[in-house]
């Protein structure tokens, strides 16, 4: 059996869901698992809901991975999904050093997790959109994983269908929340 590259979602109040990869070698077993948690500076902790302070941080690793499918195998895991490529083993380790580069790249701008819109699947989306680059990604599968759940705050469906950015998801991100622009001063 090839490499795959399998995207999954973690049912999340019953109609919505968080959206992660995992990665599975040629015997089945987990090399990685991508997720987005929110990240809280004050505890220094991964915590499993985000609030208004904590920050969005990506992770590309075996040892951050959800409770529930640690340890498992390709054959016995807790949430549904669908493969979004297979290849050999050469062509998914570059997916996975491009993919820690991207988690660097992303964890070092300190985005704040916003429950609604920049949140674990924005990370999701940003991870596939790499991916695409490197290799064919079969979006209709990617598709299908979301629409498991009917709510998946924090898509970017243009950044995974290559029709805006990281660039400007990330501009997107960086912006304050809460804050209105300061009306202009009157000029005397």
């Amino acid at each position: 059996m090839p490499w795959t590259i399998e995207a999954k979602v973690q049912p999340f109040a019953g109609f919505a869901g968080h959206l992660y990869l995992d990665i599975f070698d040629d015997a089945g077993k987990r090399v990685v698992q991508i997720n987005g948690f929110s990240f809280c500076d004050k505890t220094k902790k991964i915590t499993p809901i985000g609030t208004p302070q904590d920050k969005l941080k990506a992770y590309v690793t075996n040892k951050v991975v959800l409770a529930e499918t640690s340890g498992l195998d390709r054959d016995h895991q807790p949430y549904d999904g669908h493969v979004i490529f297979s290849g050999t083993k050469e062509e998914v380790l570059e997916v996975i050093d491009r993919l820690k580069e991207l988690a660097e790249e992303f964890n070092a701008k300190d985005f704040l997790y916003r429950v609604f819109s920049f949140n674990s699947n924005t990370v999701f989306s940003a991870m596939v959109h790499k991916i695409s680059q490197i290799v064919p990604v079969d979006m209709e599968a990617v598709d299908k994983t979301i629409a498991l759940k009917k709510i998946t705050p924090g898509v970017k469906r243009k950044l995974m269908r290559n029709k805006t950015s990281l660039t400007e998801v990330f501009n997107k991100g960086k912006k304050s929340r809460g804050t209105k622009p300061k009306p202009p001063k009157p000029t005397p």
